[in-house]
């Protein structure tokens, strides 16, 4: 016989039992990890669906005291309003600020770029604040509808939790 097949054997059964005596313990180690992950990413989807809970409860209560109160819905709207003329004028204030410095050879990049940037930056805080605005008009305007759809959710992630 060969000196190669008795090396394969000599390291091949101590290898071998070597494997069998480790591999339920490392088994063991592999579950017990998945199973405290498991445990943790249920946490944090519990903590989420609570915070979820709480966020869909207070908008329901809000939509709710703007449907019976259609004084503070108006108030809310003219809020709104009053933010987007709010953010056109400090625009407005900007530009023409810097309107005067824009003969400069030196500032002429900058002031380009300033004026790109501050134009997307007030076109986005409009366009939020609208969309905001008009979300919640349609919540109340078809209020029934949503209330049951709220109901709805709250039912579900109250199950969820529990569950």
């Amino acid at each position: 016989m060969s000196i190669d097949l008795w090396i394969s054997i000599v390291f091949a059964i101590p290898l071998s039992i070597f494997a069998n005596i480790v591999t339920p313990k490392l088994q063991f180690w592999i579950d017990s990890r998945a199973e405290l992950t498991k445990k943790r990413k249920l946490h944090v989807l519990q903590k989420r669906r609570k915070l979820q809970l709480l966020a869909i409860k207070k908008e329901l209560d809000e939509v709710i005291k703007l449907h019976q109160d259609k004084a503070a819905l108006i108030q809310e709207h003219l809020y709104s309003l009053i933010k987007v003329a709010l953010y056109g004028a400090i625009a407005s204030i900007y530009f023409g600020m810097f309107g005067i410095l824009e003969n400069s050879w030196l500032l002429h990049g900058f002031i380009t770029l300033s004026y790109q940037f501050i134009s997307l930056i007030v076109g986005v805080l409009i366009f939020n604040t609208c969309i905001k605005a008009m979300r919640l008009h349609g919540k109340v305007k078809y209020y029934e509808k949503y209330k049951a759809e709220s109901a709805r959710l709250i039912s579900e992630i109250e199950n969820s939790i529990v569950n």
